[in-house]
């Protein structure tokens, strides 16, 4: 009885100092989520909010506001959509197609696309997932008009 009790005693103390320890251990950064990059998907859709949905949400969120699911796995911040003629002066329109033209680079950031831009270059997707050069500019054309749509009055 008297081992019993003294191994009892001897297991208690041990899980007493391991949850002491536990307790002074500073928690474990979570890893960064990984960056899977992925091709865009085929789509025959020339509305640009589907446009948005399908390939902008990831990133801004289906409202705009830069909270996507992947903007988690960036190092920069994924800018507010629906704040983007305040920041930028007004009538955003030109620089909003201006921007889907050209992406969007941060130094010292990981590679995000094939283009080493933290947002691709969307002219040239576009224009590749349709059959006609036309139907890539609408579409840019669409996405831009969305995102104008999009700003807080």
């Amino acid at each position: 009885m008297r081992k019993t009790i003294t191994f009892i005693a001897v297991v208690l103390a041990v899980l007493a100092l391991a949850a002491g320890v536990a307790a002074q251990s500073p928690p474990r950064a979570a890893a960064p989520p990984a960056i899977i990059i992925v091709n865009a998907p085929p789509t025959t859709a020339v509305d640009g909010s589907v446009l948005f949905e399908a390939y902008c949400a990831s990133c801004h969120g289906v409202a705009g506001r830069g909270n996507g699911p992947a903007a988690r796995a960036l190092a920069t911040p994924v800018p507010d959509l629906t704040t983007y003629a305040d920041r930028h002066g007004g009538d955003c329109l030109m620089r909003v197609l201006a921007a889907l033209q050209a992406g969007h680079r941060s130094r010292n950031e990981p590679r995000v696309s094939e283009q080493d831009l933290d947002m691709p270059n969307w002219e040239p997707i576009f224009r590749s997932l349709a059959a006609d050069r036309g139907t890539g500019q609408l579409r840019l054309r669409n996405v831009a008009t969305y995102v104008v749509q999009l700003q807080v009055k």
